[in-house]
């Protein structure tokens, strides 16, 4: 019994991670009108050049890292990281929520 319930509680976990972090940046790319990763790569470049922080590299709002014990072995993006690309697409100020670290 109780190991049927450490599996729901992990299949829960599992799906609710999925919902948030629908994409890949092949799939970023793609759901912003890019034929793969290259251009929604750019433009999370153009965020770390005019605001100094790489949201690649750490698990917000906007990205997830899967790990393997110390090894990041896929990146994941939520819909909050389509939109603030399509606003970095288009031009405008963005600004990024982001607590202080």
């Amino acid at each position: 019994m109780e190991s049927s319930l450490n599996y729901m509680g992990l299949l829960t976990l599992v799906k609710v991670f999925n919902s948030n972090y629908p994409y890949t940046l092949t799939t970023l790319g793609q759901a912003l009108g890019f034929k793969g990763w290259h251009d929604a790569n750019k433009l999370l470049e153009t965020i770390k050049n005019s605001k100094g922080l790489d949201i690649k590299s750490f698990d917000n709002i906007y990205h997830c890292s899967i790990m393997n014990g110390q090894i990041v072995q896929a990146h994941r993006y939520s819909s909050a990281a389509k939109n603030l690309l399509e606003r970095v697409r288009e031009g405008d100020q963005i600004v990024l929520d982001i607590p202080s670290q």
